[in-house]
């Protein structure tokens, strides 16, 4: 349901009134995402009720309403594989928000999906400091993202002492970590609550220091 403060921003592409509905603090990106379906149009196949266009972490599907196409999102409240909702606001805000975090280290590594999983520690979803290590994975729907307590040694290594994570549900549990999952391979960042503490680069160059004084390098993983 689109709540209270939503608001309809609309671009007409030839037979239909395209329409994105978020947070009016979301213009700029509703703008953006507009745009992009028209170029996905210009380009062909034509935009049409049905269409799944890939947007970054998330997939939206246009559904049609009488002469227009309203962009839904995943319903990540509830289904997000079968069930769509009629607003992007989570799309564009964690789009947003990646995006941002790479331009700030001017590096970029491949998408993520929401359904795709990250690796946990597990009861470490929720410890206040900890490490994100993301590595190649020829796993079929891993991010090769891997979570764990900053203080740990070595990454654990029992599989009874991990879980997959879908990433979606980061939403709920942990959303400021979905800010950091389009870094590239190699990249290892530490968070401390909320906040992300550093990034380091494939070298372990830190490439971003937020700590006050400089803190340790994280964990070695492998």
């Amino acid at each position: 349901m689109i709540g209270q403060f939503s608001v309809r921003f609309e671009r007409q592409i030839e037979n239909f009134v395209v329409v994105a509905q978020c947070g009016e603090d979301l213009a700029i990106q509703a703008a953006a995402l507009l745009s992009k379906l028209e170029q996905l149009h210009r380009q062909g196949p034509a935009l049409h009720p049905g269409t799944v266009v890939q947007f970054g972490w998330s997939r939206l599907v246009l559904d049609a309403d009488d002469n227009n196409l309203v962009v839904c999102e995943p319903d990540f409240d509830g289904d997000p594989f079968h069930h769509t909702v009629p607003k992007v606001d989570r799309t564009l805000r964690v789009v947003s928000e990646q995006a941002g975090i790479c331009r700030l280290v001017q590096a970029v590594g491949p998408d993520v999906s929401f359904d795709q999983i990250m690796i946990v520690a597990k009861g470490h979803l929720a410890t206040p400091r900890i490490y994100l290590d993301r590595r190649t994975s020829e796993v079929e729907g891993s991010s090769g993202w891997y979570l764990g307590p900053f203080e740990e040694e070595e990454p654990i290594q029992d599989q009874d002492q991990l879980e997959p994570l879908y990433l979606y549900k980061l939403l709920k549990l942990r959303p400021a970590v979905l800010s950091v999952l389009n870094l590239p391979i190699n990249y290892v960042v530490v968070f401390d609550g909320d906040k992300i503490e550093m990034i380091f680069d494939s070298t372990g160059t830190a490439v971003l220091d937020n700590t006050t004084p400089l803190s340790k390098r994280p964990p070695k993983t492998g």
